[in-house]
């Protein structure tokens, strides 16, 4: 009986004993239960907050201005010129620069001169390779003189009265011509030149054959510039038609005042000085004081041309540039 009674007593000892166990063990289960969460927890507010402050960054970087790279500028709007700060370039170019009217029929310009989706198309023209950051060549904007008439950038020639009014004895000299049209592409602006029907016969007659070659080549090479009216219609009236059209500069000698002519009734704005220039020849130099021009003429006619055809390649250069950098 009592060895029964210490068996009991042992066997509930026991128990406790397990008892006891069990509930330690829960304990640290729990205690690692907790410690797993504020683990987790931790990972996930340090997860969150670098989700937040990568949103904050894209944010932040898609409301600073775009711009095109010009130069490794990181301003993303603007470029550097020169140690100056500048806008970048637009559809009208970023050296001021503004398009000419036949810029559009221009064929030589290929597809730089269809206006894209934006106004603008790009591309990038190395200055010079002495520096790992990309740098670009920027035309600088042609000189003014200090002439306004310059700022009209488009001008109409009335061909025939420049070649001949321009000498006292109406000999007929395409030096002249060629002079003023190389001036004007080399102030950045451009032209169109209409020359009346009897043209290639005043040549010869008042000039001679070398001047009716030079001046058909002229016809035949650059027929966006330079052409010639039908038979029976005078120069004056697609002179000044195209120039009202455009809002173009005329170039003549020509009073467009004959009695039997109504040109300055139908176009008032003969009458301002600015949208009408006249010039002259003296000593062998070519005077347009509106423009401020008092250069030599080219005695030469080969020379002439050669001269021309430089400054037409070059004027025609730098339109490209221009337009493909306008972006």
């Amino acid at each position: 009986m009592k060895r029964t009674h210490h068996s009991l007593k042992a066997t509930a000892a026991l128990a406790s004993l397990i008892l006891l166990t069990s509930g330690c063990e829960d304990d640290n289960r729990l205690r690692q239960a907790q410690a797993d969460i504020s683990f987790w927890q931790t990972v996930a507010f340090i997860i969150g907050g670098v989700a937040v402050v990568s949103v904050s960054m894209n944010l932040w970087n898609t409301s600073k201005p775009s711009g095109p790279d010009l130069g490794g500028d990181s301003g993303g709007g603007r470029r550097q010129e020169g140690g100056r700060s500048r806008p970048s370039a637009g559809p009208q170019g970023g050296n001021g620069y503004v398009p000419s009217p036949a810029d559009s029929q221009n064929p030589d310009l290929g597809s730089h001169n269809k206006p894209a989706s934006n106004g603008s198309t790009t591309a990038k023209t190395p200055l010079n390779g002495t520096s790992s950051a990309p740098t670009f060549t920027v035309v600088p904007k042609p000189p003014c003189n200090g002439h306004p008439a310059w700022s009209a950038r488009y001008f109409v020639i009335d061909g025939l009265n420049i070649c001949r009014s321009y000498h006292s004895t109406g000999e007929f000299r395409l030096e002249t011509l060629l002079c003023l049209a190389t001036q004007i592409l080399r102030h950045g602006a451009d032209f169109e030149c209409h020359f009346d029907a009897s043209t290639r016969y005043r040549a010869v007659d008042k000039g001679s054959e070398e001047q009716r070659a030079a001046y058909e080549a002229l016809l035949a090479r650059h027929p966006r510039l330079f052409s010639q009216v039908p038979a029976g219609e005078p120069a004056d009236a697609t002179v000044l038609f195209r120039a009202n059209s455009m809002g173009a500069t005329v170039v003549s000698n020509d009073r467009f005042a004959k009695p039997t002519e109504t040109y300055r009734r139908e176009y008032p704005w003969l009458e301002n000085k600015g949208r009408h220039i006249h010039g002259r020849q003296f000593q062998g130099r070519l005077l347009v004081t509106s423009l401020g021009l008092d250069i030599p003429i080219q005695s030469n006619l080969s020379q002439a041309v050669e001269e021309f055809e430089r400054a037409y390649q070059e004027s025609r250069a730098n339109k490209s540039a221009i337009i493909r950098m306008a972006a």
